[in-house]
């Protein structure tokens, strides 16, 4: 089997109530490579007290830099790529005007314990209501706790705890580094190879490759583009070293090779 990652999950933040509990996502719609990458949509959920349009409209917004939105969409967004979405449900659909309307950010992640701060770079809203948006990450955090918004079809706002790397990045010019540089660089010409074959815009789907020798960013940027499975994606999202990133990447770019699921 596939080697573990040494991250373990963090501890789940307290849930406050029922209307704070996440449904498992769906995955409901096909990714532009069929059966690898998928989009995830949010659970529709049935709130246990019922939000009105007006109600939600005349509430007031409570967002700062200590607490965020928080939409649960079942998939990581790396800093510095991006990642697409259809929004269908009301507390996504209301959190997406706030954003457009007032410029504010939000956050999502794969479960409400971990996530990214995130921008929009496109928003387009479908001919059935939904929306279908790219989201550029920004800075990831830990969740300290969470709440649920008054009158917002149960809108969850997480209070952040941001964090980075901690461990010094591989450096492509340091000769005891050139081993991290070169899974980095072989595992970028895999992707573009398999992603080439496919007809994939690169790009378009997770975002502008950065430099080869920005191995941090790069490690971003390859967690995104890797078609593994989102706990795997969610430890990469946790961890603070580039090197085990790049390394566990290159790990499993191997297996996928050799399973020929790439």
């Amino acid at each position: 089997g596939e080697p573990q990652s040494p991250v373990s999950s963090p501890t789940e933040p307290p849930v406050a109530d029922d209307a704070n509990e996440q449904r498992s996502p769906p995955d409901t719609l096909p990714a532009s490579r069929v059966g690898r990458r998928r989009r995830f949509e949010g659970a529709v959920a049935a709130e246990s007290v019922p939000t009105t349009s007006a109600d939600a409209d005349a509430a007031p917004f409570v967002h700062s830099p200590a607490v965020v939105p928080f939409a649960t969409l079942g998939a990581a967004v790396f800093p510095g790529t991006t990642g697409r979405f259809v929004l269908y449900e009301p507390r996504y659909r209301l959190m997406l005007r706030r954003a457009l309307e007032r410029g504010e950010q939000f956050a999502t992640g794969p479960d409400p314990a971990v996530g990214t701060i995130v921008d929009i770079t496109s928003c387009k809203e479908l001919p059935d209501g939904r929306y279908e948006v790219v989201l550029l990450g920004l800075q990831r955090f830990r969740t300290a706790s969470l709440a649920v918004r008054p009158a917002s079809f149960g809108l969850q706002l997480a209070t952040p705890i941001p964090f980075d790397d901690l461990v010094e990045p591989p450096g492509a010019n340091d000769p005891a580094d050139v081993h991290d540089v070169q899974r980095a660089r072989a595992a970028s010409a895999i992707l573009f190879k398999r992603f080439t074959e496919e007809g994939l815009d690169v790009e378009e789907e997770f975002g502008p490759p950065p430099p080869e020798d920005d191995l941090p960013a790069l490690s971003m940027w390859l967690a995104a583009a890797i078609p593994a499975e989102p706990l795997r994606k969610r430890q990469w999202l946790l961890l603070q070293d580039a090197r085990k990133r790049l390394r566990d990447q290159r790990n499993w770019l191997q297996q996928a090779l050799v399973a020929g699921i790439l």
